[in-house]
């Protein structure tokens, strides 16, 4: 037999255990339910903010896994969309029904190499080993008068 019941998260996520648990009420009664996350997801579910369905399995109260999530925070999808998101702010990422993968966050860090294989567009400056693209030049020697003998020094404009 496998009852589900609707539940409140009322504590934040405990890691300790084999499973990771959440404290939930539901009829009347407090406990720790181990929340369940598709493969590779993992969230801490807010306090007070979030709901859980719990399942129950053979009827027993300690067997018993929870679904959590936030019905009042979510994005505003289109048909065919998926996205990963953080509740209460702007970030998100998105996989839009295009195939586009679209992502909004105010700062995003990669730890590693970036590998592109297609054009880069930026918005803003672009900054590498911090030397800013817009306003870098670079120092050069020619020979002005073509004898190869009298090096003249020269500093290139900016961008370039």
């Amino acid at each position: 037999m496998i009852r589900n019941v609707w539940a409140k998260v009322t504590s934040v996520g405990n890691s300790a255990a084999n499973w990771f648990t959440q404290q939930i009420s539901y009829k009347g009664r407090i406990s720790n339910a181990a929340v369940v996350y598709p493969y590779g997801m993992h969230a801490n579910a807010k306090p007070d903010e979030s709901l859980a369905l719990v399942i129950i399995v053979g009827g027993k109260a300690q067997n018993k896994a929870a679904i959590v999530y936030n019905p009042n925070i979510r994005p505003d999808l289109k048909e065919g969309e998926v996205a990963i998101y953080q509740p209460g702010s702007t970030t998100i990422i998105k996989l839009a029904a295009n195939g586009n993968v679209e992502i909004v966050a105010p700062n995003v860090n990669i730890t590693g190499s970036l590998n592109v294989s297609g054009n880069i567009t930026a918005q803003g400056e672009v900054t590498g080993n911090g030397i800013e693209l817009s306003t870098h030049d670079h120092d050069f020697t020619y020979i002005a008068d073509g004898s190869g003998s009298n090096p003249e020094f020269g500093t290139t404009d900016e961008p370039n």
